[in-house]
C-alpha cells in the first residue's frame, strides 16, 4: 500500500482479512492520511486501532466485522460518519 500515494477509496470486502496493517507505510503518513473511504466489511479484523492513522476518513464500512477493540482511536476521526 506505500506506493499509493493518491488513494481515496480502499474496499477490502470479504477478503478473510484479519488485520490492517500498512496504512502508513508511505511517506508522508499515506496511504492512510489520504483516505476517505475504507469498508473492511465481512472480515475478521481483531485490532481496528490502524485505523485511527486515517484521520480523514469519512465513510468507514464495517458490516459484521468480528473485531475487539477499544473504541478510544474513534476520537481522532472528526469527519467520520458510519
Amino acid at each position: 500500500l506505500a506506493g499509493m500515494k493518491n488513494l481515496e477509496l480502499l474496499e477490502l470486502y470479504d477478503n478473510m482479512i484479519d488485520e490492517l496493517q500498512d496504512l502508513d507505510g508511505g511517506e508522508g503518513g499515506l496511504p492512510g492520511a489520504g483516505l476517505k473511504v475504507l469498508d473492511i466489511s465481512y472480515n475478521v479484523i481483531r485490532d481496528m486501532t490502524p485505523v485511527s492513522l486515517c484521520p480523514n476518513l469519512t465513510e468507514l464500512c464495517e458490516c459484521l466485522v468480528f473485531f475487539f477493540f477499544s473504541i478510544s482511536f474513534i476520537s481522532v476521526l472528526m469527519n467520520l460518519f458510519i
